[in-house]
């Protein structure tokens, strides 16, 4: 590195070299996504945005072996890990690298940040005396939604699972929960994902708002008409294309006369369609039947499964009659096990977790009645990249989930700091993947990137993309 000479070289990093030579400073590509890097880094492009968890790779690429070394999230807003682990951290040690070895980290949003998340991630590897290689890299990374579960506890207390980070939320919200939404999609302009709920004890305001890390939640100003169903129901996210609204839209069931009503954010409203088996819940929104056009999936006053064409044609699933004795035990439609069919969550009359596709294909997962008839939720709890069926168990109430959906059906308990965890019946499951894009017709459902996303967090502004420095005695 260093040939001869005592003076110490300051290097400033550009794409000119990669070796130092005399007693002299220079310039050298100290840290890049280049093989002529001192230290490569891959995966650390500041101009995207990446999904959690995301890989990182770092190799050295000096003549020496590199024993003190680590990476530093500076605002606390992103954390660092094991691949493969969930235990996450700010300060995380990187191992010691021989020449030529690379290592591979992940970092992951925050356990208290939602949304799309920015810091900066400061790097060093020394040989602790004569090679010292930093770094400073700004990254953003976006939350997952599919790794949520929202759920309520006690009186309607909003829990959030982040699987991701493994841990319990506890986001703010001043009534108590009867009906929830998913944890997906910046509804009131908090710049994270929103959890709408219903209230029965929020008065003519019903509809509020809250999100992992608030001070307190949104009351979102729906005037006394229409009246929301709030008992045996469930209300969902989604872009709805027919809807004079605009933007990610909350959609509920009416109380009295059982029409499909969508909100936005300032408590506008409109009927997006009046079925005349009435609607006693909205699942979510994606292209069940394959035709390129997003449908829109709820349960009608007697609890069988429909859908909503864009034309407004309401079409009858097939072996689809929906248990419903706490809360509406159906969830929304997803891909699980990534053959490209999309399929809906749902528990049957015998309490069967079951899927079923648009065509009335019903698939029981498993066919003990191991299951309490209330809203379920897909998640990917595991981290495997593909969802996990979340339902609550008939013997206990404790949350439940199918692991290898369609395959092993497995049947599991989920753990929260090592104990499984009871929620309220008739608030049931929801999850963050109601507003995942469906393959074809509708608005866009999860919000675009910006270029520059702002970071949140106690950690500052954004600082200087890519700066990297070389100090060598």
């Amino acid at each position: 590195m260093v040939a001869g000479g005592s003076a110490a070289a300051v290097i400033r990093e550009t794409q000119a070299f990669s070796v130092l030579e005399g007693d002299r400073a220079s310039t050298v590509d100290v840290a890049a996504d280049d093989g002529a890097a001192l230290v490569k880094l891959q995966g650390f492009d500041p101009s995207k945005t990446y999904q959690e968890p995301h890989t990182v790779t770092v190799t050295n690429n000096t003549t020496s072996t590199l024993t003190n070394n680590s990476a530093d999230a500076n605002g606390a807003d992103l954390e660092l890990r094991d691949p493969g682990t969930s235990t996450s951290t700010t300060q995380y040690t990187i191992p010691t690298l021989t020449p030529g070895e690379s290592v591979s980290f992940e970092i992951v949003t925050a356990g208290d940040e939602t949304g799309i998340v920015s810091d900066t991630i400061s790097l060093s590897f020394s040989n602790g005396g004569s090679v010292t290689v930093t770094a400073d890299r700004d990254l953003t990374v976006e939350f997952k939604s599919g790794g949520q579960l929202v759920y309520a506890v006690g009186n309607g207390d909003i829990r959030v699972y982040d699987a991701v980070n493994d841990v319990e939320n506890d986001p703010p919200n001043s009534n108590d929960a009867d009906v929830i939404g998913a944890n997906a999609a910046d509804i009131v302009e908090s710049a994270d994902a929103d959890i709408p709920y219903l209230s029965k004890g929020g008065g003519n305001k019903d509809i509020f708002a809250t999100y992992v890390g608030a001070s307190a939640d949104v009351s979102i100003p729906k005037g006394t008409n229409p009246k929301l169903k709030k008992q045996k129901t469930r209300l969902t996210l989604a872009a709805w294309p027919p809807a004079a609204l605009s933007g990610v839209l909350i959609l509920a069931a009416d109380k009295n006369t059982s029409k499909i009503l969508a909100f936005d954010s300032d408590g506008n409203d409109e009927v997006v369609a009046n079925p005349s088996n009435g609607c006693g819940g909205v699942s979510g929104v994606a292209d069940i039947d394959g035709d390129g056009s997003d449908e829109l999936v709820f349960i009608d006053s007697s609890q069988q499964m429909r859908y909503l064409e864009q034309n407004g044609t309401v079409v009858k699933i097939q072996n689809a009659a929906v248990g419903s004795n706490n809360s509406a035990g159906f969830g929304p439609p997803v891909d699980f096990n990534g053959d490209g069919v999309i399929r809906i969550p749902f528990i049957d009359g015998s309490q069967n977790p079951a899927v079923v596709t648009a065509d009335g294909s019903k698939t029981i997962l498993n066919s003990s009645g191991i299951a309490k008839k209330a809203a379920v939720a897909p998640v990917d709890i595991d981290g495997d990249g593909d969802p996990e069926f979340m339902f609550l168990g008939n013997s206990s109430g404790k949350i439940k989930y199918i692991d290898d959906v369609l395959g092993s059906n497995t049947v599991e308990t989920l753990q929260v700091d090592g104990n499984p965890v009871t929620p309220l019946e008739n608030v049931g499951l929801n999850s963050g993947t109601d507003t995942q894009p469906g393959s074809g017709g509708a608005t866009p459902q999860t919000p675009t990137p910006t270029p520059t996303p702002t970071r949140r967090g106690t950690g500052g502004g954004q600082k200087n993309p890519g700066a990297s420095r070389l100090n060598q005695t």
